[in-house]
């Protein structure tokens, strides 16, 4: 066991998996059928509806993820909360008025925070690896080499064999039951997110009931902080191994900031003489890689091959 392997989201999608997140949007988006009726709803439309409203992206999860960070929270409150309540002064009913904004904002945040982690569990529990088709194999691992996973699949296990010994899954592996959020680890990496002040619209009531309601949820912002410390905890128990490697595979990995601190790690982390590849698909994201890599793994050899 000397090469170190590192995958991320577009080592599933090469093998035909559809776990972008436009897919996962599609997946919320499936009609169900509930209590054995004829009638058919989408899986979560709530939860779709939040998505689409204010994180629209087409397949990138780490330009999902960056975006928690800058969420515009006034926005939010605006719509969801201070929409519902009658702009007429004269029809005031504080207690009232206020509660309906906080209420239907903080179920919609419980959502965000709570929902994505858990849909996202059943939505890559539910993924079928049988019918991959053998071209698409990749031919450069085997199951000697040691894994960590940026993904919440178990195509590793399923389709290469691979000892779950010998994987780590950085965060979180989809499960048949969920339990908590912390069971699937998605969110932003900025820990010192610079939140604005609340912008007064008007000078009516109602604005300052949201004023109030925007100081209750500012949470939003550390409740969904991936900290890539508390993760990289879980690496500690292979450091002996991960220095022994000679060499480091990256298949599928875009190199975002989110995940920044991982990579940096593992850099100061490996032998000075160890070769790191990093496999790419589009030669349009190449200059953006390189980048990167210069700046989580100097003074390191990185070589760059097409995919």
């Amino acid at each position: 066991m000397n090469r170190l392997v590192i995958i991320g989201n577009g080592f599933d999608l090469h093998h035909g998996l559809l776990t972008s997140y436009k897919d996962f949007r599609d997946y919320l988006a499936e009609n169900v059928i509930y209590n054995n009726t004829k009638a058919k709803f989408p899986r979560n439309s709530e939860l779709l509806y939040l998505l689409n409203s204010y994180f629209y992206f087409e397949h990138n999860w780490s330009d999902f993820e960056e975006k928690l960070s800058s969420f515009d929270l006034q926005s939010f409150i605006e719509e969801e909360g201070l929409d519902l309540v009658c702009d007429d002064e004269e029809d005031i009913r504080p207690m009232h008025d206020q509660a309906v904004i906080e209420d239907n904002c903080f179920a919609k945040l419980a959502l965000l925070i709570n929902g994505i982690p858990k849909e996202i569990n059943n939505w890559i529990y539910s993924l079928s690896y049988d019918k991959i088709d053998n071209d698409l194999i990749v031919r450069c691992i085997d199951n000697q080499d040691m894994f960590i996973s940026f993904n919440y699949s178990s195509t590793l296990e399923d389709v290469y064999q691979i000892s779950p010994s010998q994987i780590i899954h950085i965060h979180g592996l989809a499960q048949q039951s969920f339990i908590n959020k912390d069971q699937i680890i998605v969110g932003h990496g900025n820990k010192n997110v610079a939140i604005p002040n609340y912008k007064h619209r008007t000078n009516l009531l109602h604005d300052m009931f949201a004023e109030v309601t925007y100081e209750k949820c500012k949470h939003f912002y550390r409740d969904t902080y991936k900290d890539p410390f508390s993760q990289i905890s879980f690496l500690t128990p292979y450091l002996s191994k991960i220095k022994q490697c000679k060499e480091v595979l990256i298949l599928g990995h875009s190199l975002g900031s989110v995940d920044e601190e991982y990579f940096k790690y593992i850099s100061k982390n490996i032998q000075l003489n160890t070769r790191i590849y990093v496999f790419y698909h589009k030669v349009c994201e190449l200059n953006d890689l390189k980048n990167r890599a210069e700046k989580y793994f100097f003074p390191h050899e990185t070589i760059f091959l097409e995919w």
